[in-house]
């Protein structure tokens, strides 16, 4: 790295310090570099593309899913409270700075569980299914302040594709507990065939937690601190990666926010370098 790439990446990490010091609330964002730069750059092709393989996938996958019986977990949830995940319904910046990008970059937050809402009449695989609380509000705080890319563009998958849902009237309601605090081997292999699946159609991702870091690089956060992660899909396709910390973590001791924006810049950069 030359000097002025560092100069670029050090000015970078400070703004994005200082915004996870305003705790990535509210809607101030301070653009320092004041770029004004033409909106009229259209991805309506990629958009198209993207859109057709994101809904071949889902759909494929949500009917193995809806019909899954291979472990104990599946037998704690109705067919409905299962959720493959949020796929984007667009493709846009948050700001002007990145549409001088050629390629958007198809970036996947992977995490343990989720909690929905029980709507029926929701898309499944819309955000507007998630239960609005803090730990879905960090991740679309990251992807807009620090990717600088739109909540609704991004990938958001769960390895656990049994969920709990907002009304607790079913047995389900002990699910996350489960998840949080027992080892789940058996239920864990199963469900992470169909997050391979999944990462077939992603570029980059950002991986929350230890049991996924474990999982998945057969490594610890600790050791992947600072560090940019190969992850190779069954089909041979390279995603570049990092692994943090989950967000309830995060959310208890600012510390490791502040580690995680290290993985964070990493990626960053790697991103925009391979989107001009």
């Amino acid at each position: 790295m030359d000097k002025n790439q560092h100069e670029q990446t050090i000015k970078e990490l400070n703004l994005i310090l200082m915004l996870y010091r305003q705790k990535l609330v509210g809607d101030k964002y301070i653009d320092l570099n004041k770029i004004d730069i033409s909106q009229n750059i259209q991805y309506n092709a990629i958009r198209n593309d993207a859109t057709r393989e994101n809904n071949q996938t889902s759909n494929n996958l949500e009917q193995k899913v809806s019909q899954c019986k291979l472990c104990s977990l599946s037998n704690m949830v109705k067919d409905t409270d299962r959720f493959c995940g949020v796929v984007p319904t667009k493709f846009e910046f948050v700001d002007n700075r990145n549409t001088t990008k050629k390629i958007f970059p198809k970036i996947a937050f992977i995490v343990e569980s989720l909690r929905i809402k029980s709507d029926k009449n929701i898309p499944n695989n819309t955000i507007e299914k998630l239960e609005y609380n803090k730990n879905n509000n960090m991740i679309f705080d990251i992807a807009q302040k620090v990717f600088f890319i739109k909540k609704e563009s991004i990938f958001l998958f769960p390895l656990f594709k049994c969920v709990d849902t907002d009304t607790n009237q079913y047995s389900n309601k002990d699910i996350n507990t489960q998840i949080q605090t027992q080892p789940l081997d058996t239920q864990r292999n199963i469900c992470i065939d169909y997050l391979y699946s999944q990462l077939e159609t992603i570029d980059y991702a950002i991986f929350f937690g230890e049991n996924i870091c474990v999982k998945l690089f057969e490594t610890t956060l600790q050791e992947t601190r600072g560090k940019l992660l190969d992850y190779y899909a069954p089909s041979g396709k390279k995603i570049i990666c990092v692994c943090v910390p989950d967000t309830m973590q995060m959310l208890i001791d600012s510390k490791l926010k502040k580690e995680a924006l290290i993985n964070f810049v990493l990626l960053k950069n790697v991103i925009d370098a391979n989107s001009c």
